[in-house]
């Protein structure tokens, strides 16, 4: 338990400070004027960045090229009205300081050299403040850690553990009262405290309840999951994540650990705007320690978000298809998102309701363009008793793509990603060659694989009759 309270507890102070100077949320600025400087003469300094970190990534925003002034280098950012949350400067994703934005008219940066991350706010409350109280958390969470060290060593002593148990409390009164003092004055710091202030089991534990339930229970006690702010730092989206990889931790039953972070999805549905980030860090801090959960996740994910994040997308199916393999008779169909040739985006969870042939194929595949009179034939024949088609090119010639569907008469939907075989949209399927086709059931259950010529003509007679 010591080892994953100090991870979470250290970990979520990375970016991280808070005190009691008073910074309101009040009366938000129409514009905001960030603004950088660099004293030192010798530097070579060319662009500077502005990222803002968005649900899950950090996200360039703006780049100003730094003006070499007598005294060194100076860049501004001339921003409208922002969103609150964190953002960066720095000169690449590697070299960045944190900044909290959103509230203020001027935040200025200085720093002694061109390493962006040794900028110090200069004026700025917010980040003054910000700043000043890291080293402070930072004690006061590695004063808690040695407590419970101590707890630990002293046991069967428990004189001496009750004296470690009083030096808890005062800890967990510190915290709390901190925590009050920010919200009672309006702090921007408030919700970044309310990931800082987990209390003591020894404390705070109620009858019956041992030490990892405890801290599946009470790890977000303080979080106001409705703050929409939170999607905006990247202390809510490490925060997650690490409670999600500690609850595979820390010996408490599977179904705990499912009940629990399915109580944190009832906090955060999907009309949240926490929900994205939510729902990227259960899945990244389950994979590995529970490949279950991770499928589930990675399942969601892939319904809502495939085709926001390349990467991430490529990433999640690969993984998915390791751990289970191709999706099988009997699964339900993986959701593929693809563009239409008009550009449009379309689903296979559009089409729920009928019975559907996912056919993966391509212009430049004869077999594919042989077998198309026949298929055209059996969808004309049954597409108004609930049978429709779902084309999925591995082309990567739009041109050409269009020209095959306009020849061949294929008027069912058709999706691409026009990345050929390395298509995103054919990996969840397993397509290793094609012609080859999934027959996809009404409510989303795979019916049958690799059907063609005979084999379709009679499977489609035994579900619409002749």
């Amino acid at each position: 338990m010591i080892r994953f309270l100090s991870f979470l507890l250290m970990g979520s102070l990375f970016f991280w400070a808070c005190n009691t100077t008073k910074v309101t949320t009040a009366k938000l600025p129409d514009s905001i004027l960030v603004e950088v400087r660099i004293v030192d003469t010798t530097a070579t300094l060319d662009t500077i960045r502005l990222f803002a970190w968005t649900a899950i990534q950090a996200e360039e925003l703006s780049k100003k090229v730094a003006t070499k002034t007598e005294s060194g280098y100076v860049c501004k950012f001339e921003l409208g009205k922002m969103p609150k949350g964190m953002y960066y400067v720095g000169t690449s994703l590697s070299d960045l300081k944190p900044i909290l934005l959103g509230t203020e008219k001027l935040v200025l940066l200085q720093g002694e050299n061109s390493n962006m991350t040794n900028l110090k706010p200069i004026d700025s409350d917010l980040n003054i403040a910000y700043e000043k109280m890291i080293k402070t958390i930072q004690q006061k969470n590695q004063d808690f850690m040695s407590l419970m060290t101590e707890y630990n060593s002293a046991k069967g002593d428990k004189a001496m553990q009750d004296k470690v148990v009083e030096k808890m409390a005062i800890e967990d009164k510190f915290k709390t009262d901190l925590l009050d003092s920010l919200r009672k004055s309006n702090s921007e710091l408030a919700r970044i405290m309310a990931f800082n202030a987990f209390q003591s089991y020894q404390n705070n534990g109620v009858s019956g309840q041992v030490e990892g339930t405890f801290f599946a229970e009470s790890y977000f006690q303080f979080v106001d999951f409705n703050d929409s702010t939170y999607a905006r730092l990247p202390l809510y989206y490490e925060n997650v994540k690490n409670y999600a990889t500690a609850l595979t931790q820390l010996g408490i039953k599977a179904e705990l650990q499912k009940a629990s972070l399915d109580s944190l999805f009832a906090k955060v549905p999907e009309s949240n705007p926490n929900y994205k980030p939510t729902l990227v860090a259960a899945m990244f801090g389950s994979m590995g320690k529970n490949n279950q959960a991770f499928l589930k996740y990675g399942r969601l994910y892939m319904d809502k978000y495939k085709g926001e994040y390349d990467m991430l997308d490529k990433f999640v199916s690969d993984k998915m298809i390791q751990l289970k393999g191709a999706a099988g008779i009997g699964d339900e169909a993986i959701n593929i998102v693809g563009d239409t040739p008009d550009g449009k985006k379309m689903d296979l969870k559009s089409l729920r309701g009928k019975y559907v042939l996912i056919d993966f194929w391509a212009s430049w595949c004869g077999p594919c363009r042989r077998d198309n009179p026949h298929v055209v034939k059996l969808y004309n024949k049954y597409k108004d008793k609930g049978f429709d088609i779902l084309g999925v090119s591995l082309d990567n010639n739009k041109a050409k793509w269009e020209a095959a569907i306009e020849k061949d008469q294929l008027k069912w939907h058709h999706i691409s990603d026009l990345k050929g075989w390395s298509s995103t949209l054919a990996k969840p399927y397993g397509v290793r060659g094609i012609p080859y086709t999934v027959l996809v059931d009404k409510e989303g259950k795979i019916l049958a694989k690799k059907l063609r010529g005979a084999a379709l003509d009679a499977k489609l007679k035994e579900l619409f009759g002749s």
